[in-house]
């Protein structure tokens, strides 16, 4: 999940999900291929599978064409190293906690995707149009939960305890989108 909010908030236009088991269609009739575990049928009822739905939702919920990669919202956070930068390594702590925003280009609505619970970020919302209301967007259960209205500043925000990840959801509050992941027909 992590690296599909990562990479949508960092510009992708979408992200297919894999699994070791699926992509050879390993069952027990076959020889495996680097270890895979469960079968592939097994493997395309795991969490993750079933969670893909909840981010296409959450996009679809806002203007689509519109988004664009917005690092800015975050001002206090350092951008993500090069490649080979001893920094850039997958096991640095502070990489794992890598945030990532994206935004409305016309200033209607952001997104910032906090891979921890408990993970406390400054986000400016001068680039939302006035008043802006805000939700927490549950990845795992596409469930959104109220966090209040906020004027145009920067404001210190803090995803809740359960988790592990969660999406900060930022609305011009003039728009009445409604409740984040909840597509219109």
């Amino acid at each position: 999940r992590k690296q599909a909010y990562r990479a949508v908030f960092a510009g992708a236009c979408g992200h297919t999900y894999g699994h070791h088991s699926v992509w050879q269609f390993w069952d027990l009739s076959r020889p495996p291929i680097n270890f895979p575990m469960p079968t592939w049928p097994e493997a395309i009822l795991r969490p993750g599978a079933a969670q893909m739905i909840h981010l296409k939702n959450l996009l679809l919920s806002r203007p689509y064409l519109t988004r664009v990669p917005d690092q800015a919202m975050l001002p206090e956070v350092t951008p993500t190293p090069p490649p080979g930068d001893p920094a850039a390594d997958r096991h640095n702590p502070q990489r794992a906690a890598h945030p990532r925003a994206t935004r409305c280009s016309e200033g209607t609505y952001a997104l910032v995707y906090f891979p921890h619970a408990e993970q406390c970020l400054k986000v400016d919302l001068r680039l939302i149009q006035g008043k802006v209301t805000a939700w927490w967007y549950d990845p795992r259960s596409g469930q959104s939960h109220p966090a209040g209205e906020y004027p145009n500043e920067v404001v210190a925000f803090t995803s809740p305890i359960a988790g592990p990840d969660w999406v900060l959801v930022l609305d011009s509050a003039e728009q009445n989108f409604g409740r984040p992941g909840q597509v219109k027909p």
